[in-house]
């Protein structure tokens, strides 16, 4: 593939890479970011390349970091990428290894691409700075990190407190170099450190920075940079800043990488902080327990779950052997504590965020069968926090608690025929208040999980005050799937498929009553 700002060369298993903009002694700006980027993510994924090179273009720069001139004209809004700066410093799953073959000097975030590689080797003539504090800005592209970890903190400290430029002897004194060449002969040695590691196993090395990589997330090290996110947003609110910062964090998002579009901050108000979307580090151990629980019980389970309910005579029923087998998952669950993760209340569920609780759906996801073995399967997830939240304490004992257990499933029944009725003010079935019974007529359809024959209760979304304002109109109802005037007239279906016996289904409501006034949520 060709670049505009980068040039790649392949030599055997070895790709060097040159950031190729000499004209501003290599400086990256954001259309460069994201070619490295990508020239990183294929390294990544080709069999034939086990190393790699970096340097920059000409003789007196490696890079000098973020392009103050093309951020202070705005630069261009297209996003950074995830993965940082020059498309290395928050990349960290990356298991095969980059040499840095610095050439000049590498200032701010060229310094901190250089301590992104694995191996740093030097020119005589390199220098090293994270001279960011002299523009009232600091090394948020993981140079704080990195260069505390490989010279100590107090060395970092007054390196960084200062801004003060190191020459390339002082920097190999220090650690945050492996070696000094002379000038004419940085690349030479850079290749043959290269060759040396082509010459030992590749998937020895891969394995190796794996653990590295892992030790990398343990130390806190993308949770640290992630914060340095919040920092920079703290910084946005003080003027300080030399002006060819502030475009930057006008378009900085918190873990990294630019906005599609300006964010608008004042004095006052810092986006950033909100919109953090690490994960809570008191909730990590229970994303671990959950994914050990997905590939030690239920991944094991599943094509014998699937292979059990095949050539079964009734599609809306289990096959034999499948809920049993099912529940002996769900109570692993339960005695691991893995369960009804979705209530906010920590006194029925784990009280956990949305955000936090995102992190596990998304694991979830990747089964099946992992939501029920957790309790965590809608629609019952909503059914049931309208319940914990609303519901009376009669409405709680009979259908919160065994749903609560999992030994019932739920629908919800909102959606109609002919109509938008994902927007509540569009429901058309009615319910009237007869007599103290509510008398409902309508059809719902695309009702999820009302075929399973463990669903035995239906939140049904109606139209009970037509005469009111529009988003007043409607009430909820508790309806039992047995109860008389409940039809169910079959499943939909969905890319060619009912999904049974979970299904789809489309009701029929025929003057359905004897639903107590009690029963209206």
């Amino acid at each position: 593939m060709s670049y505009e700002f980068i040039t790649t060369e392949t030599k055997g298993h070895i790709l060097v890479v040159t950031m190729n903009r000499p004209d501003v002694y290599n400086a990256v700006h954001v259309d460069m970011h994201n070619e490295m980027s990508k020239c990183w993510d294929d390294f990544a994924v080709d069999q034939d390349l086990w190393v790699a090179v970096l340097t920059g273009a000409g003789d007196k720069a490696f890079s000098a970091g973020n392009d103050l001139k093309a951020t202070a004209r705005g630069g261009n809004l297209k996003s950074m990428p995830d993965s940082g700066f020059a498309g290395l410093s928050s990349r960290y799953n990356l298991e095969k290894p980059i040499i840095a073959a610095v050439n000049g000097f590498a200032m701010g975030g060229g310094f901190e691409t250089a301590l992104s590689c694995d191996i740093l080797i030097a020119s005589e003539n390199a220098k090293f700075a994270l001279p960011e504090v002299k523009v009232g800005f600091f090394a948020a592209a993981s140079g704080v990190q990195r260069l505390s970890r490989y010279i100590g903190r107090l060395a970092a400290q007054e390196m960084m407190f200062t801004g003060r430029t190191i020459m390339a002897d002082e920097a190999l004194k220090m650690g945050c170099v492996n070696a000094v060449v002379p000038h004419d002969q940085l690349m030479d040695a850079a290749m043959a450190k290269a060759e040396e590691l082509c010459n030992v196993s590749p998937s020895a090395v891969k394995a190796t920075k794996r653990v590295l990589n892992e030790m990398m997330k343990g130390d806190g090290m993308q949770a640290s940079i992630a914060h340095s996110r919040v920092v920079i947003a703290d910084l946005a609110k003080q003027k300080i800043l030399k002006k060819a910062y502030k475009p930057l964090l006008r378009n900085v998002n918190p873990i990294g990488s630019t906005n599609r579009r300006e964010l608008k901050m004042s004095d006052t108000q810092t986006p950033f902080e909100m919109n953090n979307l690490e994960m809570s580090e008191k909730n990590k151990p229970l994303l671990n327990a959950v994914t050990k629980h997905i590939r030690q019980n239920v991944d094991p389970i599943t094509k014998e779950f699937y292979t059990l309910g095949e050539g079964r005579a009734n599609r809306w029923s289990y096959g034999e052997g499948q809920l049993e087998l099912l529940e002996t998952v769900k109570q692993k669950a339960r005695d691991a504590g893995l369960w009804n993760f979705f209530l906010p209340n920590a006194e029925t569920g784990e009280g956990l965020s949305n955000l936090d609780y995102a992190y596990i759906a998304a694991e979830l996801g990747k089964n099946p069968l992992a939501s029920e073995t957790l309790n965590c399967s809608a629609p019952d997830t909503g059914n049931m926090e309208v319940l914990e939240r609303i519901g009376t304490q009669a409405q709680k004992d009979e259908w919160l608690k065994p749903l609560l257990a999992g030994k019932i499933r739920s629908a919800f029944a909102m959606t109609e025929p002919d109509r938008a009725s994902s927007d509540a003010k569009n429901i058309g079935m009615t319910a009237v208040l007869e007599n103290g019974e509510w008398v409902m007529n309508g059809e719902k359809y695309y009702i999820s999980g009302a075929g399973d024959p463990r669903c035995k209760i239906m939140i049904v979304m109606v139209k009970t005050s037509p005469d009111a304002e529009a988003f007043r109109q409607q009430s909820q109802i508790l309806v039992p799937m047995d109860n008389p005037g409940v039809e169910i007239l079959g499943p939909m279906h969905v890319f060619g498929h009912d999904d049974a016996p979970h299904g789809h289904m489309h009701i029929k409501f025929d003057n359905v009553r004897n639903v107590s006034k009690s029963d209206n949520v």
